[in-house]
């Protein structure tokens, strides 16, 4: 991905990763919080179908609504968009009742919605925070994808993280779940529902990372990541003829890598046959990492006890190698604080190699993507080796 200035200092990327919808929403955001154009050129190229997807559509048309951007390119299975927003919309105005906002689609996921905006509404800013009324957000659309963040994702890793590391707290219920699939028994669609609070940053001000945010085993912050796993969160949600089995092959499996842990069990029924999800979250004494499991297969009895064991070999093993990375998150969050990496003010780092002072990065593509896209955005926040980032210090009130 390139990028260049164009007139009336517009930015042109030129996506050449694939699947690069995190590149679209990182660059669509930051051009809505500091009011600059980009233009953005071979979205999704190498997609089986390229181009802007319905999901997109819907974001880019939300934050068009709220700056007054002029728009060229919001359809879906364009491969150029050029956004160019013209102003802040009024907080006074936005906080006078809840907002309803839809992701596109039912099928469309409200997660990556809410995650694309918050960054946006946090930095509209207000004047005292103590005393100023939060924007009220209720998202439509499925809160269970395979290939985004569930809820329980949402709840009990990213938006801990964002208040442990940032200091940004964000109010949140789950009204109704909503999955991105049909179901066939009984054969219908489940639309989800879900509600937020958000408390926009104060004038003046600019994200930092925590003074007690701590990663490392030792005082310096440059040893070992601190992944000795005191517990394991295990959510499940599924149909209720598999609660027991999955206990018992979780108990198992966790004990066996994660010997010391001590395992805390929530169980919810799906409400469907052919709906599963199963969250595992480890928890070290200053770090966590989530890894899920999604199947949306109809349930037959006679399978319920390999079905159980392959989840629970699957996900423990996923969560393992999560842990065993060494990087103080897990992968899939690591690109979701790259936007807050770099409107911080300072140093921060969530890579394993920039803490322990090297330069070997095990970074995922989307982590890339979404680097690039908010480096171009943002020409002050950089990247050096190891993947530390130098934040541009984007002071809330200042475009």
């Amino acid at each position: 991905m390139g990028s260049t200035a164009g007139e009336d200092g517009l930015v042109v990327l030129d996506s050449l990763d694939e699947a690069n919808g995190q590149a679209v929403r990182t660059a669509v955001t930051l051009s809505a919080i500091t009011l600059k154009p980009v233009r953005i050129e071979n979205i999704r190229r190498s997609a089986d179908q390229p181009g802007m997807t319905t999901h997109l559509v819907a974001i880019v048309k939300w934050l068009a609504d709220q700056t007054g951007a002029n728009v060229e390119g919001n359809d879906l299975q364009s491969q150029t968009l050029t956004f160019k927003p013209k102003k802040h919309p009024s907080v006074k105005k936005m906080t006078k009742k809840e907002m309803e906002i839809s992701p596109g689609s039912m099928l469309a996921n409200s997660i990556l919605h809410f995650q694309t905006v918050l960054p946006f509404l946090l930095y509209l800013g207000c004047d005292d925070p103590d005393n100023q009324k939060p924007f009220e957000l209720r998202f439509a659309g499925a809160t269970y994808s395979s290939d985004a963040p569930s809820f329980e994702y949402l709840d009990q890793v990213f938006l801990p993280a964002l208040q442990t590391y940032f200091g940004v707290d964000v109010g949140r219920q789950l009204v109704k779940r909503g999955w991105d699939k049909r179901t066939p028994d009984p054969k219908c669609i489940q639309e989800g529902t879900i509600r937020f609070k958000v408390l926009p940053l104060k004038f003046g001000t600019t994200l930092a990372l925590s003074n007690d945010a701590t990663f490392c085993t030792d005082e310096d912050g440059m040893g070992s990541v601190d992944n000795e796993i005191l517990s394991v969160d295990a959510t499940i949600i599924t149909p209720q003829q598999l609660h027991v089995a999955l206990k018992e092959n979780l108990t198992e499996d966790i004990g066996y890598r994660f010997p010391s842990a001590e395992v805390n069990f929530k169980f919810e029924e799906s409400g469907f046959l052919d709906r599963v999800y199963v969250l595992l979250v480890a928890k070290a004494e200053h770090c966590r990492w989530g890894r899920d499991y999604l199947m949306g297969k109809r349930l037959k009895d006679c399978l319920i006890p390999a079905l159980s064991k392959e989840i629970s070999s699957k996900v423990c093993k996923d969560l393992e190698d999560e842990v065993n990375r060494e990087c103080p998150v897990d992968k899939y969050l690591q690109d979701q604080l790259v936007i807050y990496q770099c409107l911080a003010k300072g140093t921060t780092c969530f890579d394993s190699a920039g803490l322990k002072g090297g330069t070997e990065s095990l970074d995922s593509t989307q982590t890339r993507n979404a680097r690039k896209a908010a480096t171009s955005m943002l020409p002050e926040a950089k990247y050096s080796e190891g993947n530390v980032c130098i934040g541009a210090g984007v002071v809330v009130g200042d475009a």
